[in-house]
């Protein structure tokens, strides 16, 4: 079946998702068993096809789902042009669903080919550099600080044994090319 689904809580009869599909009935299952980004419970939710179409035009779905997303207000998708964009309440309970979880190293993969090549616009990088500015880097946070003796000595402790291979001792013997070093308070400083 073609068209537009509706998605309500049972306990107050509130929309929580209106979808498009060219078949209904996949995506719903989808929802229900936790293949889609909204992942409901059935006991909890019900849902309605509240417009079936004859034709599989999904540019025209997406008119009439932003249409019935504009008039029903759901609570997890307030968007145009198939784009979502959560409130703020949904924001809050995904926020606390994910803490603690890690990315697999495949996802990670995935995410990290997917923005290959895409660049920010100009107006976006000084956007950026304006929400930065006055705040602590984190690469550098630690600049003019020093660790612990203890600390310097578990460090010392965790890399005894460890050999670095061929390639990573003349990368590091390169870096130190025309720097030179002197002892200031016991300690090695390069200059």
């Amino acid at each position: 079946m073609i068209g537009i689904y509706a998605i309500y809580r049972n306990s107050d009869d509130i929309c929580v998702y209106v979808g498009q599909s060219k078949n209904i009935q996949s995506r719903i299952w989808m929802h229900f068993n936790g293949f889609s980004h909204i992942k409901i419970k059935q006991d909890d939710y019900y849902w309605r096809v509240i417009e079936e179409h004859n034709i599989d035009d999904k540019q025209y779905r997406l008119d009439r789902e932003e249409y019935w997303i504009d008039k029903l207000q759901p609570v997890y998708n307030k968007h145009k042009t198939g784009r979502i964009f959560f409130s703020n309440e949904a924001r809050k309970r995904m926020g606390e669903a994910n803490k603690g979880k890690c990315k697999s190293v495949e996802t990670c993969k995935k995410m990290s080919e997917s923005h290959k090549g895409k660049h920010h616009s100009n107006e976006t990088r000084k956007k950026i550099s304006e929400s930065k500015k006055g705040k602590i880097n984190v690469v550098c946070s630690f600049k003019g600080k020093h660790h612990s003796n203890e600390t310097r000595k578990r460090i010392s402790e965790s890399q005894k044994g460890k050999c670095k291979s061929v390639e990573t001792r003349k990368r590091m013997s390169e870096s130190k090319k025309g720097k030179h070093w002197k002892i200031v308070n016991n300690k090695r400083v390069w200059y």
